[in-house]
């Protein structure tokens, strides 16, 4: 028993890389398949719309194509699509997860703690995908009446992930994590249960510079006579 004890706490100490934390949600999903789904998504999509674009559509476009990527790549994988309560997804019944794609979140997109992603309100379609966090609970006895309802009971017991994207024009990339949402009963973002970090996708298009290959300058150094 000490040695189990011991090799669990050492086992925590252990920082796992991307793919190992993506492999534990489903041996399907790599870090090289989602920056596949991604780098499509926004080329040649979102690079070809114009600035007489309204507000907002490289994140909406790099959304939906990034949802039609995802469900290409994964449902050749044996996942299922899914549109249940009007919420894009895609599903592995085997792994018990089911996966949307949003650009909703803001800046703090695939930055590390403490900074986390704030997304907007989420509907009760969302609420009953994801659940919330009364689903997990307990009631004080005698009081479990008050606090069901029904229009808000999670749908079933898939887990739910969001592939959250941000477009970071600025620093040239696009910044992306796996994460799964905690929501109040009002659908509003508390939290996060796991947030897997995955490396950003640079979309800038300078070649990068290598300095070995610069030669030195042949600078002629002429004397002054006095």
């Amino acid at each position: 028993m000490q040695n189990a004890s011991f090799n669990a706490t050492a086992n925590d100490t252990i920082e796992q890389s991307p793919d190992e934390l993506l492999a534990a949600v489903s041996a399907d999903l790599t870090v090289s398949l989602i920056h596949e789904v991604v780098i499509s998504a926004f080329d040649p999509y979102v690079v070809s719309l114009s600035s007489f674009a309204p507000f907002g559509s490289k994140g909406t476009e790099l959304q939906m194509r990034a949802t039609e990527n995802l469900r290409d790549r994964l449902c050749g994988l044996g996942w299922e699509k899914s549109d249940i309560e009007q919420v894009p997804c895609v599903i592995s019944r085997p792994d018990s997860v089911r996966i949307a794609c949003t650009t909703d979140g803001g800046p703090s997109i695939g930055i590390s703690y403490p900074a986390k992603p704030i997304m907007r309100e989420k509907g009760n379609g969302t609420i009953r995908l994801a659940g919330h966090k009364g689903n997990n609970t307990a009631p004080f006895p005698g009081f479990e009446t008050y606090l069901q309802n029904d229009e808000l009971e999670k749908l079933d017991d898939l887990g739910f992930y969001y592939l959250l994207m941000y477009l970071d024009e600025i620093h040239q990339e696009i910044r992306l994590e796996l994460s799964a949402p905690v929501l109040d009963e009002k659908g509003a973002n508390l939290g996060w249960h796991d947030r897997i970090i995955l490396p950003s996708i640079s979309i800038s298009n300078e070649p990068p510079v290598d300095t070995k290959s610069v030669p030195a300058p042949d600078i002629e150094v002429v004397r002054k006579v006095s």
